[in-house]
């Protein structure tokens, strides 16, 4: 089983390029290479500074990081540039090639006084130096098969190498693991760090590169052996010393620290999953940002406005029941008054929700911000945008009108404010590495550029002062230390408030106006600090052990409304008095459990200045013929048969070359191979795929006992086109062109009579046995499916439609045997009701022509095989009314099944019915076939079936006994 994920997972990363992040391919960019000494770099048109910078990097930090492997040389290194999507992320692979997004502006929190521009680059190399420093003869995968090196070396070494500990990248997941006591769940990006500093710390640095060094009898490389070589210990046995060593240190962390319940009062929110919120300045609706429903993928947008109605209701019902209670005879008898009486109970808030919006927002979502008449409400989402790149762009909700529009489109548009009077809104625009703040007019027009930075520079969270002439925000400058700044509106004027080593952000004004309360990080945790703007003294006023964030002025109050550490739950929130005094000591800590995070590698990275010079080479337009690279080849031998696959591609990867080949050595030499070019650097993407006997259809036909296979040999053109409106990520439209010529040959098919026990009609298809044909075929498909994302959609969805739409068109006189015309059209939906869902479809199929016998339209008591969310045999599935026997056949088709779902999300039931008919034009047409049942559906292992009586409602009127079916079951059509 192991093997498999691992295979699956090497595949998966051969097709891990940045177009495939959003499926889009980006045909309007034109793409450079500058070639250095050591590397080329690859990037596209406006971030040619940017890639000179990298190139500077690169060279920089190249000696080093060999030098940390003990490596004396490494081949060229392909670097890919790219801001086509807002993704704060790089990737390296074995074949000496990175890719990474440079357009970053929330990097700096985790950052510190880093930019993100070097630490990825330097971060990703060291994965490429890694992966040369344990390379053997064995070509991958099965190197990495073999070697079984554990993620947390991977990613921990890059990080150990490169960074240093930081309260954000890694000591906050450690101290979310350590409280929740699920270590063993860590990202490997953070315990892998410090599990290599703790490595490094125990046994020292030496040993680290002596285990990469390490190689067997056989010359490869096997990480459990080398490292119980070198260390001395069992990697089973330093895990649990890893485990033990964080936990005696962040509990004693901890336990001298403020505990959160010290520091204010504890309140909640009404939400199963927080990510942020916002309360209106009148306190009477709560914009919150999350999960209702814990299985949910993306997020919902909430307006929670209070019930005042309810609570008055439930306040007059507990009145009656104490005054009721003052009266009661035995408390009068036997109670002594004092001890008796009732303690008064704090009501609860009651809240109306309601979700104005869903999909994917900006991750720091406590920007979302309220007009100061509570009626509007702006906020930053992620879509496509003009270009189909994946962005950021603010929204604003009015709740006169309960719609949401677009205020920005394509401006990377992050952390709007209203101003105090409502007329402005404020926000962050970046592009290519340089952000700047805007404002514009509450309804979007007239957007104005106010500040103009032309360097690499990350802005956060700016906020207007309550009398609306000053502006605070959290600006990394050019030193890339992120502090709070203060902008003079009047004149444009801007100086810096606070100057500290660590990270000073989430700025909240106090109503005065006179004092800031923000985060920093200085201590190595979030705490909250509050300025003085009259005196620039700043004070800490908490000091907590896990984490704390600075959130929203409380309405009608005199607190700071602040964040923690998830590790309780996520709707916990603390009203913190902005002015409080923090009750802690010094820390006391033994150095040997303090010293693993000031452990570093015996050669450091320093000095490195993207500004300085280095040798181009050369600097021309990409071409993909000037270097191939071998991806992956896998050999899977069989008794009978030897299956090869092999992956190919262009530095770039934009285009992709892939080999399938099988050499029969049974004699009967059929062997067959599939070639299949992809190019994804013009247009929308094409492929040319050439297969001989390598295409397969297979598929449940007239009672065969095998099932109809068909092997196809041919030609394939093709392009794809995704294409979305921007309004949500999940609601997704396809477009498809595709012309092939096809040498369609029936290999096995052998009609039985009750095989499985299913009854064979009379009026058989039997007769209308499969023909091998050739065929030339163009088709036009187009399909839009809006589903959000759910753990349980492959069992019981709640919510998803879609439709779509195809033309299949064969031509004789252009190529093949046949002439037809198929024309599709399907639709579903899915619409909850009372928390059970009412689940409707209908497909229709018009064919004119004389196509193959076996795509003729029919209806049948053929078994449909169906796998979850997605139909494999969408273009030839089985028509099968549940409940009816018989067959019929036609040029035209329809289709369709109502049903009402219930129950749990694995176990659940459903009322059933089927409508269905087939006929030829100009024919009787015979009467509609109508069915209706129910049937218990399970998810077993990635599938879902279903056992289920139905009939007609004909015989169900007749009182006659329904048949008993088990089979898979469709959840949606596509």
């Amino acid at each position: 089983m192991k093997f498999i994920y691992t295979m699956i997972l090497y595949l998966s990363l051969c097709w891990g390029f940045t177009w495939q992040f959003s499926g889009r391919t980006h045909p309007e960019l034109n793409w450079t290479t500058m070639e250095t000494e050591h590397f080329r770099v690859h990037f596209h048109q406006g971030i040619e500074d940017i890639a000179k910078e990298g190139a500077s990097i690169s060279e920089q930090v190249r000696p080093t990081l060999l030098q940390q492997m003990g490596l004396d040389d490494i081949p060229i290194i392909d670097i890919i540039f790219t801001t086509e999507d807002e993704i704060m992320n790089g990737f390296a692979m074995h074949t000496y090639t990175t890719f990474i997004w440079v357009d970053q502006n929330e990097a700096a929190v985790w950052l510190e006084d880093e930019k993100w521009l070097y630490q990825v680059v330097a971060h990703e190399l060291q994965h490429i130096v890694f992966s040369h420093k344990i390379n053997t003869w064995l070509p991958e995968p099965w190197e990495s098969l073999y070697s079984d090196t554990p993620g947390w070396v991977w990613e921990g070494l890059a990080e150990y190498e490169t960074e240093r500990w930081r309260p954000h990248r890694a000591d906050i997941s450690h101290k979310y693991h350590v409280l929740k006591n699920n270590m063993d769940k860590m990202d490997a990006h953070h315990d892998g760090y410090s599990k290599l500093l703790y490595w490094s710390d125990r046994f020292g640095d030496s040993t680290i590169v002596s285990t990469f060094s390490e190689r067997d009898k056989l010359g490869l490389f096997k990480f459990e052996k080398a490292f119980k070589k070198h260390t001395g210990v069992e990697v089973k046995q330093f895990n649990e010393d890893w485990r033990r060593h964080m936990n005696t240190y962040y509990y004693g962390y901890r336990s001298q620290k403020e505990p959160l319940d010290e520091i204010g009062e504890v309140v909640s929110l009404p939400i199963k999953k927080l990510d942020s919120f916002a309360f209106s300045s009148d306190s009477s609706k709560i914009a919150l940002l999350g999960k209702d429903d814990k299985n949910q993928w993306d997020r919902s947008l909430i307006i929670a406005v209070r019930d005042t109605a309810k609570e008055r209701e439930r306040l007059e019902k507990q009145l009656k029941e104490d005054e009721k209670t003052k009266f009661d005879f035995f408390t009068k008898l036997f109670g002594d008054e004092e001890k008796e009486e009732k303690k008064e109970k704090k009501l609860k808030v009651l809240w109306d929700k309601k979700e104005i919006d869903y999909g994917y927002f900006h991750y720091t979502g406590e920007y979302m911000s309220w007009s100061p008449n509570s009626e509007k409400l702006v906020y930053t989402k992620y879509h496509f945008d003009e270009n189909q790149s994946m962005v950021y762009d603010v929204k604003i909700w009015d709740s006169e009108t309960n719609k949401t529009k677009w205020l920005t489109q394509s401006m990377r548009a992050i952390h709007p404010a209203f101003s105090p009077d409502g007329e402005k809104i404020i926000f962050v625009s970046h592009e290519n590495s340089v952000a700047n703040m805007y404002t514009m007019n509450n309804d979007g027009s007239d957007i104005e550029k106010i500040t103009s930075y032309d360097y690499e520079t990350q802005i956060l969270c700016p906020s207007y002062a309550p009398d609306g002439t000053q502006v605070v925000f959290a600006m990394a400058d050019k030193d890339a230390n992120m502090d709070l700044y203060l902008l003079e509106i009047s004149s444009g004027n801007i100086r810096r408030i606070t100057n500290d080593p660590a990270v000073d952000y989430n700025p909240i004004w106090h109503p005065d106006g006179d004092f800031i309360t923000y985060t920093s990080h200085s201590g190595s945790t979030p705490n909250l600090h509050t300025l003085s703007l009259l005196t620039g003294e700043s004070k800490q006023i908490s000091d907590v052990g896990e984490a704390i964030w600075s959130w929203q002025w409380t309405p009608k109050d005199t607190t700071i409304m602040s964040t923690t550490l998830k590790d309780v739950d996520t709707v916990r929130v603390i009203k913190v008095n902005p002015h409080r005094d923090i009750t802690t000591q010094a820390l006391s800590l033994r150095d040997k459990y303090t010293r693993w995070r000031t452990t570093e590698p015996t050669y450091l990275l320093k000095n490195v200045d993207p500004k300085k010079p280095f040798e181009i080479i050369s600097t021309k337009p990409y071409r993909f013929t000037r270097k191939f690279k071998h991806l992956i080849t896998i050999p899977i031998p069989t008794d009978k048969e030897l299956l090869i696959i092999s992956i190919w591609t262009d530095a770039m990867a934009r285009h992709l070359f892939t080999g399938i080949g099988v050499l029969d050595y049974t004699g009967d030499n059929k062997h067959r191979f599939l070639l299949d070019y992809y190019n994804a650097m013009i247009g929308p993407g094409f492929g040319l795929t050439l297969s001989s006997l390598m295409d397969f259809t297979m598929r449940p036909y007239d009672n065969s006992r095998y099932a109809l296979i068909e092997e196809i040999s041919g030609v394939t053109l093709y392009t794809n086109i995704p294409w979305n409106r921007g309004e949500h990520m999940s609601s997704e439209h396809q477009f498809q062109i595709k012309t092939a010529y096809n040498d369609r040959q029936v290999q096995l098919y052998e009609q039985t009579n009750n095989k499985l026990d299913f009854i064979l009609s009379e009026d058989s298809l039997s007769k209308y046995h499969p023909e091998s044909v050739k065929e030339g075929i163009f088709t036009v498909r187009y399909k839009w499916l809006n589903r959000r994302p759910h753990k349980f959609n492959q069992m019981l969805p709640k919510k998803g439609h879609g439709m779509a739409f195809s033309m299949d068109y064969a031509n004789s006189s252009v190529l093949g045997e046949v002439d037809y015309t198929r024309i599709t059209a399907d639709a579903f939906i899915n619409y909850s009701l009372g928390g059970n869902v009412f689940y409707g479809r209908i497909k229709t199929i018009v064919m004119e022509g004389t196509p193959p016998i076996q795509n003729m339209l029919a209806l049948t008591e053929d078994v449909p095989i169906y796998f979850p969310t997605y139909n494999l045999l969408e273009e030839n599935e089985v028509m099968n009314p549940r409940g009816w026997q018989g067959s019929r056949w036609g040029d035209r088709l329809i289709f369709s099944t109502l049903e009402y779902r219930l129950g749990s999300q694995k176990i659940s039931a459903a009322i059933i019915s089927d409508i269905a008919n087939t006929w030829n034009v100009g024919t009787k047409l015979e009467d509609w076939i109508v069915t209706g049942g129910y049937e218990i559906r399970a998810a077993v292992m990635g599938m879902v079936i279903a056992c289920g009586q139905a009939q007609t409602i004909n015989d169900w009127q007749d009182g006659l006994e329904p048949e008993t079916y088990l089979r898979l079951t469709l959840i949606n059509p596509f």
